[in-house]
C-alpha cells in the first residue's frame, strides 16, 4: 500500500517497481485523499477558479501554467517569474532576475490566455531591494516599472490587495509558488498576505509546494486551508496534467476524474474545448492522451490533420512535438 504522495512522480524500486512483485497494489487513505482534491481541482473545479502561481522561473512552471490555461478563470503570477512576464510586455524590470530566452514563451502564454478571455494578473507594484539579503532595505516601488539597480523581491501593497480581491470572489484556489523571499522577512509580507486571503475565503483551498506550504505555516493560517499537499514536486506535475509513476503502477485505486477522461480521449469519447486551427489550441492526440511529458505546445491543435505548429521557440526547446511546415514530409514521396 502506497500512501506516499511526496513520491510518486518518481519511478523509484520503491514507488514503481515493487509493483510488479506484489499484487494488488493500493493506494493508502493519505494517497487517495491527495487524487481526490487534485483530482477535481483539475476536472471538476467549482467557479470562479483562481490559481495562485509564483517562483523563480517561467520554465519550471511552464507546464503547470499551460494546463491552468485549460481550466482555470484567474491567475495570479508572482516571485521572480513575474519580472520575465513583464519584461515580454516592455515594462522597465531594473535589476530583477529575468529569463531572457524565455520571453517568447512568457507572450505565447499570454497571448493564449487573452484569447481564452483568461485574467492573467502581474504586479502592479513592487517591494524592491538593491540585494537580496538578511540586512538589505527594502523599499515600494509604486508603479509597474523598477528603477534602475533595483530588484523585485516581493509584490506590492496594490498587487496584494488586487490579489486579495480576486481570491475572495473565487470558489475553487490552487496555490504553488510564494509571491516574493518570503524567507526573509522584510521580503515576505506579499506571500504573507496572500496565505490569509486564501485562509479568509470560503472557497475550496489547494496550497501544493514545499515553499507555498512553508508561507502558509509561517503565517499561521494552516487550519483553515482545505487541503495542503503532502507532495511538492508530484502536485505540481499532478496540476500540469502529467502522469505519476507511481500512481500509474497501483492496481488497486479509484478512478479519479482525470484517469477517466484519458480512457475517453482514447476511445476519442473526449471533447475538447477548443477546435481552433494552429495557432489558437492546443495540441493533438498526445496531448489528450499525456503520454508524452514534453508534449505541450500552446500553437498546436486538438484536431487531427490540421495546419502544422509553426512555434519555432517552443520547437527549440522541445516543448512542441509536432513537425514545422518546413519538417513536414512531402505528399509527394
Amino acid at each position: 500500500m502506497n500512501a506516499a504522495f511526496g513520491s510518486p512522480h518518481r519511478a523509484h524500486a520503491s514507488t514503481e517497481g515493487i509493483t510488479k512483485f506484489l499484487s494488488p497494489a493500493a493506494a493508502g487513505m493519505l494517497m487517495e485523499k491527495e487524487l481526490e482534491y487534485l483530482g477535481k481541482a483539475v476536472e471538476h473545479p467549482e467557479r470562479p477558479y483562481v490559481a495562485i502561481v509564483g517562483g523563480a522561473k517561467v520554465s519550471d512552471k511552464i507546464e503547470l501554467l499551460q494546463n491552468l490555461l485549460r481550466f482555470a478563470d484567474v491567475i495570479l503570477v508572482g516571485g521572480a517569474m513575474a519580472y520575465t512576464f513583464l519584461k515580454a510586455q516592455g515594462v522597465d524590470v531594473g535589476a530583477s532576475r529575468v529569463e531572457d530566452d524565455k520571453l517568447d514563451m512568457a507572450r505565447d502564454v499570454m497571448t493564449f490566455g487573452e484569447r481564452r478571455s483568461i485574467k492573467l494578473c502581474l504586479p502592479s507594484d513592487h517591494v524592491v531591494a538593491e540585494k537580496i539579503d538578511a540586512n538589505a532595505k527594502a523599499e515600494i516601488a509604486a508603479t509597474r516599472e523598477i528603477p534602475a539597480g533595483k530588484m523585485g523581491v516581493d509584490i506590492g501593497p496594490r498587487t496584494r490587495a488586487e490579489y486579495a480581491g480576486e481570491i475572495a470572489r473565487a470558489k475553487t484556489i490552487v496555490w504553488n509558488g510564494p509571491m516574493g523571499v518570503f524567507e526573509m522577512d522584510q521580503f515576505a509580507q506579499g506571500t504573507l498576505e496572500v496565505a490569509r486571503a486564501v485562509a479568509a475565503s470560503k472557497a475550496v483551498s489547494i496550497v501544493g509546494g514545499g515553499d507555498s506550504v512553508a508561507a502558509v505555516h509561517k503565517a499561521g493560517v494552516e487550519s483553515h486551508i482545505s487541503h495542503i499537499s503532502t507532495g511538492g514536486g508530484a502536485s505540481l506535475e499532478f496540476l500540469s496534467g502529467l502522469k505519476l509513476p507511481g500512481v500509474e503502477a497501483l492496481t488497486e485505486k479509484k478512478q479519479t476524474a482525470a484517469e477517466g477522461n484519458r480512457q475517453r480521449a482514447a476511445t476519442g469519447k473526449l471533447i475538447p474545448r477548443h477546435t481552433d486551427r494552429c495557432p489558437d489550441s492546443w495540441e493533438d492526440k498526445e496531448r489528450l492522451s499525456r503520454q508524452l511529458p514534453t508534449a505541450f505546445c500552446l500553437r498546436t491543435t486538438l484536431i487531427q490533420g490540421s495546419e502544422p505548429c509553426e512555434n519555432q521557440s517552443l520547437q527549440a526547446i522541445g516543448r512542441c512535438s509536432r513537425p514545422s511546415a518546413k519538417q513536414q514530409p512531402s505528399s509527394k514521396s
